[in-house]
């Protein structure tokens, strides 16, 4: 039997906070999803068609606000 891929839990365009790799602990915010991939999220500033270098794992982006 097939098993139904995982719904991503944010979309493209989705405003979210990235885990910080710098200062652990701490949400960095004005972020959105650039794109989602097979391993998590490609993301970048609003406004700004480059995205961050790195693919932050589900764990590491949370919806602005929460």
């Amino acid at each position: 039997d097939a098993i139904a891929p995982r719904q991503p839990r944010h979309q493209v365009a989705s405003k979210v906070d990235v885990r910080t790799r710098y200062q652990q602990g701490q949400w960095a915010s004005g972020y959105e999803i650039a794109q989602v991939v097979e391993l998590g999220y490609r993301v970048r500033r609003p406004g700004v068609l480059d995205t961050l270098p790195d693919v932050f794992v589900p764990a590491d982006v949370r919806r602005t606000g929460d």
